[in-house]
C-alpha cells in the first residue's frame, strides 16, 4: 500500500461504512414490517380456516340429519308397502 493513497482508501472506506450501516437499518425496517404483515395474515388465515371448519362441521351435521331422516322414510315406506302386500294377500286369499 502506498503512503499517498492511504488517506483515500480510509475516506473510501468509511463512506462504505455509512452506506452499509443505512442499507443494515433499511434492511432490518423492512424485515420488522414483513414480520408484523406475516403475524396479521397468519391471523387471518387462521379465522378463515376456523370458519371453514365451522362450515364443514355444520354441513356434516345437516347431511348425517338427512341420513336419520331418509332412513325412518324408508321404514315408513317399508311399514306402508308391507301393510298394502297383506291388503293383497288378504284380497287373494278370499277369492
Amino acid at each position: 500500500m502506498d503512503p499517498k493513497n492511504i488517506g483515500e482508501i480510509v475516506k473510501h472506506l468509511e463512506t462504505q461504512n455509512e452506506f452499509l450501516t443505512e442499507t443494515r437499518s433499511s434492511i432490518s425496517y423492512e424485515v420488522e414490517k414483513l414480520l408484523v404483515e406475516q403475524e396479521m395474515l397468519m391471523r387471518k388465515f387462521y379465522e378463515v380456516m376456523q370458519a371453514h371448519n365451522q362450515h364443514k362441521q355444520t354441513k356434516k351435521e345437516t347431511i348425517c340429519k338427512e341420513d336419520d331422516e331418509s332412513e325412518t322414510g324408508e321404514e315408513n315406506v317399508t311399514a306402508l308397502n308391507n301393510s298394502e302386500n297383506s291388503e293383497k294377500l288378504a284380497c287373494c286369499n278370499i277369492i
